[in-house]
């Protein structure tokens, strides 16, 4: 008689241990191919160096940004504030935004009973946001007028009832963006405000030759 125990598998009877081990496999597989393709999980604190390093340069050029605005309002408020004590220029600014400082637009030296000479106004040309400016019955002659020939932005210039002769309008068309330059009672002639109208068509040159010339 054969021994049918031999032929049992090890364990408890009715339990196939074959079974187990085929599945205890079949279990460790599916758990690599999961492990490799699973994306591994980052925290939310671990960066790269690339990462930190764009981090730093956006931090400094923020921070230069901002030095730049606070340098630029002190330079232009030191030049002002010099105008105002000397001459009693009185000064609109544009206020700042988030990314632009505030900036002197306008000014005005109508109270200013004084001469103004040439180096008096040397360092208006460093307001280079300047866009109105009046001298309107000044002591303002042509010399003083050699400073504005850098002022890129300057639109409206009122010149009236000052000493400009028609030597001084050659630093008028060194101004790109000047849309109105008011002549009357000046020293510059017809034939120098019909002479300036000509070389400057864009720009409106308000002076008796001119008026009459629009209206015949």
């Amino acid at each position: 008689m054969k021994d049918t125990n031999r032929l049992r598998p090890l364990g408890f009877p009715g339990f196939d241990f074959r079974v187990l081990v085929q599945r205890q496999f079949s279990t460790k597989d599916d758990a690599m191919k999961l492990s490799l393709t699973e994306s591994p999980r980052h925290r939310w604190y671990q960066f790269t160096i690339g990462s930190v390093l764009l981090l730093m340069l956006c931090c400094a050029l923020f921070f230069s940004r901002v030095r730049f605005m606070v340098d630029e309002l002190n330079r232009q408020s030191h030049i002002v504030d010099e105008y105002k004590k000397s001459f009693g220029a009185d000064s609109t600014w544009q206020p700042e935004s988030w990314w632009k400082p505030a900036r002197v637009v306008g000014l005005s030296f109508e109270s200013c009973k004084r001469k103004l000479d040439k180096d008096d106004l040397a360092s208006i040309r460093e307001l280079n946001y300047l866009e109105r400016i009046s001298f309107k019955k000044t002591l303002m002659n042509d010399d003083g007028l050699s400073h504005l020939s850098g002022l890129p932005r300057l639109r409206r210039l009122n010149l009236s009832g000052t000493h400009i002769t028609n030597d001084g309008l050659v630093h008028l068309t060194r101004l790109p963006k000047l849309e109105e330059v008011v002549l009357w009672d000046t020293a510059v002639t017809d034939d120098g405000a019909l002479h300036l109208q000509e070389l400057m068509p864009r720009t409106r040159v308000n002076h008796m030759a001119t008026w009459a010339h629009k209206m015949k």
